[in-house]
């Protein structure tokens, strides 16, 4: 058997044969493959630097923030020199060698990606009880939490070898990873405290003494760490939400999990979470959990079942995945609770239902004495203990606007507020990245603070269930609706009453054989919402769906996507989509196969896939006004009959993509087949074509240096 044949054959087993799979909502897509060497290379004029930095830690057995500015360096990972910044990672001393000269880093790429990643640390053994971090995340990750990728590598810095970990960063490429598409990664605000602490050093202060003077006084509000994610103000709101709202998903169990062997990342200053705004709540990332077993109980390790739980396939999995990723064989301690974890089910990620949509934001503290750490600064704004108040970012309902706050009077109620429209303010104040003012010597950085009315929501958000044979259902502007379809429903018809600001969502089990139609009056608006403040970008969303024969139809959208498929499997009947004022049919981190898709006219894509594995029989595509098929991150698709008219580009794959073009008629259409890399964190796209179908097309085809077109 040929290159050629053998690769495609893998690609049609994807369909076949199932991958390792989770219990959560949130499944990856993929695991990195980062292979164990290094190199970190620093040219004189950065070396200087960086050493220079670590002297001044040295002087001071203390990393400060503005030991933190980033130096210019270059990789050289798998014979590829890839340039990059990096920075001193870690406030703690434990990240630092004196006596060797190397710290751990921060690292940053510029032009490529290990194993999808671009930005990661490298840390230093010590600083993470050595390979037990390795343990506790593929442990975490194993049970189905969202957990950054880690791994013991080997390090070259300037010519000296180290044993260090590479941890992925949270960054948008972990959350797609992880199936999310990219939403507020939240973390405690630390540069408050470490400003005062560093101020109060350089006055002459001891680090410890310092520590204390200033460890009650630590606002720890919340912060957005992703500020690329904030692009407009319905972003920027989304943002807001993430940092304010109380509802966690899971919380108590992953607190408890966590709480014996990994409680330094439960504190609010080290804790991460990203939010949902789909279900509308936080969620745990496991991260900087500081892991050590001293409290370790040996009871029960010899028990018959544990010894038998060995053969489990949970348990093979996360021992091989440990050993891939350390070189190590699980001692008896890590054995133990290895087994003591992954036995009980009770501990593994559970799926999302339906009931825990959650329809109104809460932004009161999590009401329980155990978790006290994570009660809102709002209690602690005027207390007063150092003498200052620090200004405040806050949304208002009543002005439908962000409010920056200068908090120099005797409460936040008298504090004099301006409307914020500025999009890059905005931004910064919600990453709490600088300190806006000054008290005596001292840098006061800002707090974001909840709303002072209950409900900053202008969608309207209700649940419904549908349980009638033929069922009709009108969505008035401004409401998206959450529907959960009983087995007894054979057909829908929807009316969006607005055909840019109704929208439904489908959630969970879709009854066989169903049809679905919905329709809306063709009224174009010049501005149109892309993403609503749910970050809805469909007008009809299928949200973590399992389908089974379903007949689609629907027409007249205004909505970026017509329909989105998101964490959605099985099988489709049919998709009709007619007049898409965007993208007409997208398809995000889902596995489906399709008998049929008929699309007639969409100003943008007709058909986008991404993060996914897909399989159609016959596509039509007619009036696709950018292109008609895009296959990109990492999506594998199998397109057996494509009919493709009056289109600029047939067909896109980018971005580690693969696609498979069987048969191929065209009309009216500018380029066949376009294959290149867009994103940092991919290489390019691959196509395979039969020859007759390259053939017909081979002088409307282009690929980049990344990608390829296969003929077979």
């Amino acid at each position: 058997m040929n290159t050629n044949k053998f690769i495609l054959l893998l690609i049609i087993c994807v369909f076949i044969f199932p991958k390792i799979s989770y219990s959560s909502q949130y499944k990856q897509q993929f695991i990195p493959q980062v292979n164990s060497e290094i190199k970190i290379i620093f040219d004189k004029k950065n070396f200087r630097k960086y050493f220079k930095h670590l002297s001044n830690i040295s002087k001071r057995d203390k990393v400060f923030i503005e030991d933190k500015k980033r130096f210019n360096i270059k990789v050289e990972y798998e014979g590829k020199i890839i340039k990059a910044q990096a920075r001193v990672a870690g406030y703690s001393v434990d990240h630092v060698d004196f006596r060797r000269g190397y710290s751990s880093l921060s690292i940053k790429l510029l032009d490529n990606h290990i194993g999808n990643i671009t930005n990661f640390r490298i840390l230093k053994l010590g600083s993470k009880f050595f390979e037990n971090e390795i343990f506790w995340s593929t442990l975490m990750e194993t049970l189905g939490f969202p957990t950054p990728y880690s791994r013991l590598i080997n390090v070259n810095i300037n010519e000296n070898e180290y044993l260090m970990i590479f941890q992925e960063k949270t960054e948008k490429e972990f959350l797609e990873r992880w199936s999310i598409r990219e939403v507020p990664i939240i973390e405690g605000a630390y540069k408050q405290f470490k400003a005062l602490q560093g101020e109060c050093v350089k006055l002459g202060g001891t680090p410890t003494t310092c520590f204390r003077k200033f460890i009650k006084s630590v606002f720890y509000s919340n912060r957005i760490e992703n500020k690329k994610y904030i692009k407009n103000i319905n972003s920027a709101k989304i943002a807001y939400k993430g940092t304010i709202i109380t509802d966690y998903y899971q919380f108590k169990k992953f607190y408890d999990l966590n709480s014996i062997y990994a409680k330094h990342g439960l504190s609010k200053k080290n804790s991460k979470f990203f939010y949902d705004p789909l279900y509308n709540f936080k969620q745990y990332i496991y991260y900087d959990g500081d892991v050590n077993f001293k409290k370790f109980n040996s009871n029960n390790c010899n028990r018959s079942n544990y010894q038998q739980f060995t053969q489990n396939k949970k348990f093979i999995f996360f021992r091989d995945m440990y050993f891939q990723r350390t070189k190590l064989r699980l001692d008896k301690v890590k054995k133990c609770i290895a087994i003591k974890f992954l036995s009980d089910e009770n501990n593994y990620y559970e799926k999302i239902p339906f009931k825990n949509i959650i329809l109104k934001s809460n932004f009161e503290n999590i009401n329980s004495g155990i978790y006290e750490v994570y009660s809102s600064p709002i209690k602690k704004i005027n207390d007063n203990i150092l003498g200052f108040k620090p200004n405040y970012l806050m949304f208002s309902q009543n002005k439908n606007s962000f409010l920056y706050c200068l908090n120099n009077n005797d409460g936040p109620e008298n504090a004099e507020c301006k409307v914020e429209k500025d999009v890059k303010k905005i931004k910064d104040l919600l990453s709490i990245d600088r300190p806006k003012k000054k008290f005596n010597q001292y840098d006061v950085y800002d707090l974001i603070l909840k709303p002072m009315e209950k409900n900053i929501d202008k969608i309207n958000k209700v649940k419904i269930v549908l349980e009638n044979s033929n069922e009709r259902i009108q969505i008035d502007e401004n409401t998206t609706v959450f529907l959960k379809i009983k087995k007894t429903v054979k057909s829908i018809y929807v009316n969006l009453k607005d055909n840019n600001t109704s929208r439904l969502v489908i959630h969970g089990k879709v009854p066989k054989n169903i049809d679905i139609f919905v329709t809306s009056q063709l009224n174009i608006k010049k501005n149109y919402i892309i993403y609503d403040e749910n970050s809805l970008t469909g007008c009809l969303t299928f949200l973590d769906a399992n389908l089974e024969n379903l007949s689609l139809k629907i027409e007249n959208s205004q909505c970026e996507d017509s329909v989105n498929f998101i964490r959605t499997v099985g099988s489709i009947n049919s998709i009709k989509v007619k007049n898409s004022s965007s993208d007409a049919i997208d398809m995000d981190f889902s596995k489906l196969k399709v008998k049929l898709v008929e699309v007639d006219n969409s100003l943008n894509d007709c058909l986008d896939l991404s993060f996914g594995e897909y399989l159609f029989e016959k596509i039509i595509l007619n009036n696709c006004g950018d292109k008609a098929v895009s296959v990109g991150e990492k999506s594998k698709a199998i397109i057996k009959i494509s009919e493709i008219s009056n289109s600029r580009l047939a067909a896109a794959t980018k971005d580690s993509s693969v696609s498979y073009f069987q048969k191929l008629f065209l009309n009216n259409v500018d380029l066949c087949f376009d294959n290149y890399k867009k994103k940092q964190e991919f290489d390019g796209g691959i196509t395979f074509l039969k020859n007759s179908v390259y053939e017909k097309c081979k002088d409307k085809i282009k690929f980049d240096s990344k990608s390829k077109i296969e003929i077979y």
